[in-house]
């Protein structure tokens, strides 16, 4: 019976362990989105000080850039969702940005929570497999009355 119980907890102690390195992977990427956003925001910072002719290196992928010209920062081309693109504003976009930080911010939270659970059941089990332990070793160990 006690070694049922025991296969249980330890099998819910893996589940534990499996669901917080899948959100600690999730918290990773959340950051380096928030990254991310950090860069485009200050390259908008950048871009309002720009004036036309200005040069730049335009990211084209991931560490790849083509030389530009800037010819007008009044109308920045945004990714809405589902593939579609709109022309907004710089204050627009910097406003996209801080919402789109602030919603990730909030989820770095939420997963800091969720850890935080899931640390605190987990050390529950594993008093709890301590406790089971002992009480067979002293069962089976113990003083001879």
């Amino acid at each position: 019976m006690v070694i049922k119980i025991d296969q249980t907890k330890m099998l819910q102690l893996e589940i534990l362990k499996e669901q917080g390195q899948q959100m600690a992977q999730q918290k990773s990427q959340i950051s380096m989105q928030v990254q991310e956003l950090e860069y485009t925001k200050n390259t908008i910072k950048d871009l309002k000080n720009a004036k036309k002719g200005t040069e730049m290196m335009i990211p084209i992928g991931t560490g790849m850039y083509v030389k530009g010209k800037i010819e007008s920062v009044d109308d920045i081309i945004t990714a809405i969702g589902g593939n579609v693109a709109v022309g907004k504003t710089l204050d627009d976009v910097k406003e996209i940005i801080d919402e789109r930080m602030k919603r990730m911010k909030e989820l770095e939270t939420q997963i800091d929570s969720e850890l935080e659970n899931i640390d605190s059941e987990g050390e529950k089990l594993v008093k709890e497999l301590q406790g089971a332990q002992e009480k067979e070793k002293g069962g089976t160990y113990g003083p001879k009355h």
